[in-house]
């Protein structure tokens, strides 16, 4: 009896252990997951920035002033920090600052230089700019509005604000031996054949310059190089600046059709998959049927950008298919099948003529 009962004791400090190890392990694991899932959980920093981009032209040895404007859309002060850094472009094109520090950054200034954005409220910062006269050409710098150490946590919910707001500062100084100048590096559809619409057609621009340069204009579709265009596309429509040495693709998507692939909408954000890629349904148009979409195309790109002294043109011309031979397929397939469905009864209705006439 002594012996079963001391097994049966063994047996539970056994399973005492093995709980307690378990629980171990378990809290073990939610302390690892607890930085990343406290990490999405962390708000990002709600602010209205205006102007979003500032763009100056200047002469040596002169001082220029712009006024921005902050409003924190949160619901509690923050306090904030401006600082500022060269800018640059990744190498997808997008602006990003850098962390260096070049000698033109110590010429610009903020009054304030940190402030308190109380919630609804805007801010008016004074941000100064001493050229000096030894300046030339294009300098290019990120004015960084940043939430201090001091209320790096919201008020709100205790939780770490994610981000700061980025104002890109584009100074021109005017100074004999400007060059404005940018060369097209390629003209190309993402595709030679497409099965339905949108075609997208990508424009990739080098600046060879030392100043930045907004490249604007068109792309003219029509058929088969006709003269009648068949639609007008617009591109660099937000009027991006391309910075000296920048390589920039930019593009311009036609979408006027009677079948087009549009992306799949799902609470009010389009689905992508496992890769990232936008999924994509076929949606027919019924009052563009006169733009059913099918044959060869003509793309003819006609790009201007300012020198300094007129518009220069940049043209370039390029072919595309647009063929929806799923459906046209289908759709002589079906012919096919109706043809001998057709054929067949044909066959025996005539055989069943015959037979009554031998019959009567």
């Amino acid at each position: 009896m002594f012996k079963n009962l001391n097994f049966k004791n063994s047996i539970k400090i056994k399973n005492c252990k093995l709980k307690i190890i378990l629980l171990l392990l378990l809290c073990i694991f939610a302390y690892w997951l607890l930085p990343s899932a406290y990490a999405q959980t962390q708000p990002a920093l709600n602010l209205t920035v205006f102007p979003a981009t500032i763009d100056l032209t200047a002469q040596p040895g002169s001082t220029v002033t712009q006024k921005i404007r902050v409003r924190n859309n949160a619901s509690s002060p923050i306090d904030f920090a401006l600082a500022t850094s060269k800018l640059s472009t990744d190498a997808k094109g997008n602006v990003v600052p850098v962390d260096t520090h070049d000698s033109y950054l110590s010429w610009i200034s903020y009054s304030p230089g940190s402030f308190t954005a109380r919630p609804n409220e805007w801010t008016d910062i004074i941000v100064t700019i001493k050229i000096p006269s030894t300046a030339a050409f294009g300098y290019y710098a990120a004015i960084r509005i940043t939430p201090t150490n001091a209320s790096i946590k919201n008020k709100t919910n205790g939780s770490m604000l994610i981000g700061q707001a980025l104002v890109p500062l584009l100074l021109d100084v005017k100074k004999a031996g400007t060059i404005a100048n940018i060369q097209l590096v390629s003209f190309a559809p993402t595709q030679s054949l497409y099965e339905y619409l949108p075609a997208t057609l990508n424009i990739t621009f080098v600046n060879k310059g030392n100043i930045h340069i907004r490249p604007q204009g068109n792309v003219f579709v029509n058929v088969g190089g006709s003269n009648n265009d068949t639609a007008v596309l617009d591109f660099n429509t937000s009027n991006g600046a391309m910075l000296p040495g920048e390589k920039r693709t930019y593009t311009a998507t036609w979408d006027d059709g009677f079948l087009v692939k549009e992306p799949i909408i799902q609470d009010t954000m389009p689905l992508r998959d496992k890769n990232g890629n936008l999924k994509t349904q076929l949606v027919v148009h019924w009052d563009r049927l006169p733009a059913f979409r099918i044959g060869q195309y003509t793309a003819h790109l006609l790009a201007v950008y300012d020198n300094g002294t007129r518009d220069v043109p940049i043209e370039a011309t390029v072919t595309f298919w647009v063929f929806p031979w799923k459906m046209i397929l289908g759709s002589l397939l079906g012919i096919v099948i109706l043809i001998f469905i057709a054929r067949i009864w044909l066959k025996w209705y005539v055989a069943q003529e015959i037979r009554k006439q031998k019959s009567t």
